[in-house]
């Protein structure tokens, strides 16, 4: 087995964001990141923005998402049901096939892992 160590910045021009903050997954590029039993995002938003409810691209896939810093508001759509990640640490984890939206009331960072089960 090969040894790999590596360390970088996401996202620069060694590590252009080119998967809307995906750094691991199945669509990712390069070798190092490629994998497709799990997949991680680190998204940074900024206050404002709001991502619209869209079809789910792989039902089977697990989520859980993870506040590092900032405030938004989650709103499973076919559920009515919504959600504040307040303060870092704060979660939430959802079922499969669960569409929903997302607006970042403040400046935020969350981390997003995804996997099958």
């Amino acid at each position: 087995m090969t040894q790999l160590i590596r360390s970088g910045h996401f996202f620069d021009d060694n590590h252009p964001d080119r998967n809307r903050g995906w750094v691991i997954g199945d669509y990712v590029e390069d070798p190092a990141f490629k994998s497709d039993d799990v997949q991680v995002k680190y998204q940074h938003q900024q206050a404002g923005d709001f991502r619209e409810a869209k079809d789910i691209p792989d039902p089977d896939t697990h989520t859980l998402a993870i506040l590092v810093h900032g405030k938004c508001r989650a709103k499973f759509v076919e559920q009515d049901q919504e959600t504040h990640l307040n303060t870092p640490g704060d979660y939430i984890r959802w079922s499969p096939d669960t569409p929903h939206e997302f607006e970042y009331l403040e400046d935020t960072l969350i981390i997003t892992i995804r996997w099958k089960k």
